[in-house]
């Protein structure tokens, strides 16, 4: 429960706002707080979701699974990923 406080807190502001318009308090909190709770750790995944690929691009995009690929693709790995990087210049020279 100690997770799921924000909707909680949200929750109770909306419980009480549709009490006052006469609304019961019991049947909008047995609506209201699953929707409610569904929302923030939907929200949650969804941060971190994307926080975790923010961090995959560091490695072409491709994430820790890649590894797989290296020694049989000739690729060079990179961070501990197998993400394939350009190792020559504009002009065609190798960059060290």
């Amino acid at each position: 429960m100690l997770s799921a406080l924000p909707a909680f807190v949200v929750g109770e502001f909306a419980v009480r706002g549709l009490g006052r318009m006469g609304i019961s308090q019991v049947s909008s909190f047995m609506f209201l707080m699953p929707v409610l709770i569904f929302a923030w750790y939907y929200l949650i995944g969804w941060l971190l979701e994307s926080r975790l690929d923010v961090a995959a691009r560091g490695c072409g995009g491709r994430g820790l699974y890649a590894n797989s690929i290296v020694g049989r693709s000739g690729v060079k790995p990179c961070r501990d990923c197998a993400a394939g990087h350009d190792t020559h210049d504009i002009l065609g020279a190798e960059i060290k």
